[in-house]
């Protein structure tokens, strides 16, 4: 989707196939003609089976869609070694949603009907760093543990 201009070290946008946009949304931003901040989603009501995007032949993403909506695990892939496990049922988020960094779990939230209740983020060893509540998808709690994994400071947050 996009090549790399060497002179400026900059990126501009170049959409290899025109079909693609039948089932991306693709924007960016733009200032004085150089382009930045492009990002892309799939569209609404695709129709059944599995899609991947790649950029500059690097995987970034993958999806199963089912009756127009996403169903089944979602990946997302950053270009710092990142990745993003999301569990969709019928099109909302549903479980467990896993970040990792260089291959080793950073963080995993738990959704139900996409609204996050719960993110708990680890240290590198695996200990748990914090663990954050959500109501209604606003921050009520956040915890921070010492390296016993004893609670160290708790933040409430008034809705």
């Amino acid at each position: 989707m996009t090549s790399q201009t060497p002179d400026k070290g900059q990126k501009k946008l170049i959409i290899k196939n025109q079909a693609d946009t039948a089932f991306l949304s693709i924007g960016y931003q733009g200032d004085m003609g150089h382009i930045y901040g492009v990002h892309y989603e799939f569209r609404k009501n695709l129709p059944d089976g599995d899609y991947h995007i790649f950029i500059d032949s690097v995987l970034r993403e993958s999806a199963t869609f089912l009756n127009g909506v996403r169903n089944g695990s979602s990946k997302k892939y950053y270009p710092n070694d990142e990745y993003l496990i999301t569990p969709y049922v019928n099109g909302k988020i549903e479980g467990a949603v896993l970040r990792y960094m260089s291959k080793t779990l950073f963080s995993e939230a738990f959704f139900v009907e996409s609204k996050c209740l719960v993110r708990i983020v680890y240290n590198r060893d695996g200990t748990v760093s914090n663990n954050e509540f959500y109501i209604n998808r606003m921050l009520v709690r956040e915890e921070s543990l010492d390296s016993n994994s004893k609670i160290k400071k708790i933040v409430d947050y008034k809705i």
